[in-house]
């Protein structure tokens, strides 16, 4: 969900007979509605194509938190395009430190460069991505036989995960970094293609049967070695080719 002050992108994509309608900026108008009050809303609508492909942006920031509805006209065709953005008051509250992996451990997989707020998914929605899987991996952690129990549920502020003074921990704690890059890189994969129909390219179906794999492997793992509450695993830094260096008091 776009929270205020946040760029709202838009994708308008014309054409005939799969001929790119391209230069149409001119010909647009955009219209933007704020409710519940149905107001004219103030922010700018920028509008422009992406090169001569017959894909046009939209793209506005919301100052309210509210309902707001793009309304785009193309004036010589007479088509219309709506959109509804439901946009909170406050961000979520979504960062790499609540996770068990790094945005750039989540491009690697995803082939994406940078996801910024131009990006579909936007860098804020990715984040989300891993401090969500980050916190199914913990959960699966918690109830394995001899896993977390009743500990505090985590990522977001734990401290008791995995001990990394053994070498089983280490392990532990690469699996799990693994296993959050890779949950996170099939959702980004499937939310860039949201809007389109229904599909499940072959790179989420590979990457899906690879997260099975691991989050069987940190089951069995957490059921055999037990987990050290009390030492966060996090610290551990990003590149396995480096040096190990943990604190405590840190999260990777």
């Amino acid at each position: 969900m776009p929270s205020v002050n946040e760029q709202i992108l838009h994708v308008w994509e014309l054409q005939v007979g799969g001929t790119p309608l391209t230069g149409l900026v001119g010909s647009m108008t955009a219209e933007l509605y704020r409710f519940p009050a149905g107001a004219v809303a103030s922010e700018t609508v920028t509008m422009a194509e992406i090169g001569t492909s017959g894909n046009y942006t939209f793209r506005y920031t919301p100052t309210l938190a509210a309902l707001y509805r793009l309304h785009i006209t193309e004036l010589t065709q007479g088509w219309e395009i709506t959109w509804e953005d439901v946009v909170a008051a406050v961000p979520e509250l979504f960062a790499e430190t609540f996770a068990y992996c790094s945005e750039a451990d989540v491009c690697a997989w995803t082939g994406v460069i940078d996801y910024n707020t131009a990006t579909t998914p936007t860098e804020v929605q990715v984040l989300g991505f891993m401090q969500m899987r980050a916190a199914q991996l913990h959960a699966l952690m918690a109830s394995a036989p001899n896993g977390l129990g009743s500990a505090a549920p985590g990522p977001e502020g734990s401290a008791n995960v995995v001990s990394t003074t053994t070498d089983a921990g280490r392990s532990l704690a690469y699996l799990l970094k693994m296993a959050n890059a890779i949950g996170a890189a099939m959702d980004a994969i499937e939310a860039s293609g949201a809007g389109e129909q229904p599909r499940r390219s072959e790179r989420v179906s590979e990457l899906a049967a690879m997260y099975s794999g691991l989050v069987a492997d940190i089951m069995r793992a957490t059921e055999i070695y037990g987990v050290v509450v009390g030492v966060s695993l996090r610290a551990i830094v990003y590149d396995p080719r480096t040096t190990l260096v943990f604190d405590s008091d840190t999260m990777f």
